[in-house]
């Protein structure tokens, strides 16, 4: 007998150690840090993970009360030696009623924030927010600055200022898209043919990426922006530079690139202020050397990635609507150096 009982300890055993296994497998894929919806960082956000800490807390105070209540009943109604079948129990009105009542208090409890944070961040945005039209295209965002003093855009980078509340408004360019900076809370549909409104108010100045969250072809998973909160000075500096045509090719190598910008077709996609290229179809170039990446956050910019972007867009970014450019070692080495000089 005691063999027997020893034997029937390891499946117990075993299962527990499973499921402490795969539960720090599951846990070892959690992180705060840096495209998480559970790192708040602006006051949307703070709606959202307050409401959700709410169902969690509500959530675990029933599995441990049900929990509790089957362990009491297991241990207290369980057959005695000798007794044979346990006592059955039929029917207990204060019992039914409690745990009719029970859900229904904590359903309103949730209920009511719940309520309260849509009305919230539904609301109009405060009339002195800044106000910037994102267009989602196949596969890369546009950010147009709309407010008095700033008539400019710029691609796939967005920045913003810490404690000033933003509004953007969602359009797309052709299938359906979605905004996603989590960090800032919630996401919001791009839908053809209708504008969407999204606001948050970023509380700290750094960088937060941002993703498409609605699946619209297949370089989806590779539409991502960069959000930059910055503080006021940094922003109005920033703002100054996007505003001003960039500077005159300062080199040889630079001329030589401004000259096969113009010629290889580029200047019939692409914006470059200060010269005849006012294409709409891709990215504005005019300050492309001042951003962090290319292809929509993609690849780090640097002058090597830049070459094999031109080269081949779809070979780095599978689906990319950008065709392979003819553009060869000494024209590729000039074009790549004027563009990076665009800042």
């Amino acid at each position: 007998m005691a063999r027997s009982g020893y034997r029937l300890r390891w499946p117990h055993l075993a299962r527990a150690l499973i499921l402490l296994v795969g539960s720090s497998l599951l846990l070892s894929g959690c992180e705060t840090q840096p495209q998480s919806a559970l790192n708040p960082q602006s006051d949307v956000a703070w709606v959202q993970q307050n409401l959700f800490l709410l169902t969690v807390y509500a959530g675990v105070a029933v599995a441990v009360l049900v929990e509790a209540i089957l362990i009491i009943a297991i241990l207290r109604f369980r057959a005695k030696p000798g007794e044979g079948r346990p006592r059955q129990t039929h029917g207990n009105t204060r019992l039914e009623i409690t745990w009719t009542i029970i859900p229904v208090i904590i359903l309103a409890i949730i209920a009511v924030p719940t309520v309260l944070g849509i009305f919230s961040t539904a609301a109009t945005a405060s009339p002195d927010s800044l106000h910037i039209r994102a267009t989602g295209h196949q596969w890369w965002w546009q950010f147009r600055y709309t407010d008095p003093g700033m008539q400019f855009a710029t691609a796939n980078e967005v920045h913003v200022v810490v404690n000033r509340t933003v509004s953007f408004q969602l359009a797309t360019g052709d299938v359906m898209h979605s905004f996603w900076v989590p960090a800032m809370g919630g996401k919001r549909d791009m839908i053809p043919n209708h504008t969407n409104n999204i606001w948050f108010k970023p509380e700290h100045v750094g960088v937060y990426p941002g993703q498409c969250a609605e699946f619209c072809g297949i370089a989806h998973a590779h539409m991502s922006l960069k959000l930059f909160v910055d503080t006021p000075a940094q922003f109005a500096a920033w703002v100054k530079r996007q505003k001003a045509a960039a500077p005159a090719p300062a080199t040889a190598l630079e001329k030589r690139g401004q000259q096969v910008f113009m010629t290889f077709g580029c200047a019939a996609c692409h914006t470059l202020m200060g010269t005849l290229a006012q294409g709409t179809v891709g990215p504005n170039l005019s300050h492309v050397g001042s951003r962090t990446t290319i292809g929509a956050a993609l690849l780090a910019n640097t002058a090597a990635n830049m070459a094999l972007w031109i080269h081949d867009p779809p070979a780095q970014k599978e689906g990319a609507l950008m065709p392979p450019q003819a553009v060869q070692g000494a024209d590729m080495k000039a074009l790549v150096a004027y563009l990076e000089s665009r800042k």
